[in-house]
């Protein structure tokens, strides 16, 4: 995990973040609309830490030039992940997993 940057290298983190601000600002407001839009609603409390976390942690890899990964939360702790081992995959949801069972019965459709 990454201790947070000095103060003293906020500026260097800024200019980076700033010289690569189109190509990360469409990705995250492209990923933040569809939580909105899957999810509903205002951020909760726990939203705003975590949107946090996700940005403190991204902001970390930008100053070490650390690209083509995005940021996850696995345990309770923020990891990165290589966009190649996760992209164009799926995951499935075991069948006998009782959140989908209710959903079901709820009458959700899941595609």
């Amino acid at each position: 995990m990454f201790s947070p940057a000095p103060c003293s290298q906020l500026p260097k983190i800024f200019n980076c973040i700033s010289s690569n601000c189109s190509k990360v600002y469409s990705r995250f407001s492209a990923s933040t609309s569809s939580f909105l839009e899957r999810r509903g609603g205002s951020p909760s409390a726990y939203d705003r830490v975590l949107a946090t976390q996700f940005g403190s942690y991204a902001a970390k890899l930008v100053e070490i030039e650390q690209y083509g990964v995005t940021v996850a939360l696995v345990n309770n702790h923020v990891i990165s992940n290589r966009l190649e081992d996760i992209a164009g995959k799926t995951r499935n949801i075991p069948e006998g997993c009782e959140l989908l069972t209710v959903a079901k019965r709820m009458g959700i459709s899941l595609g």
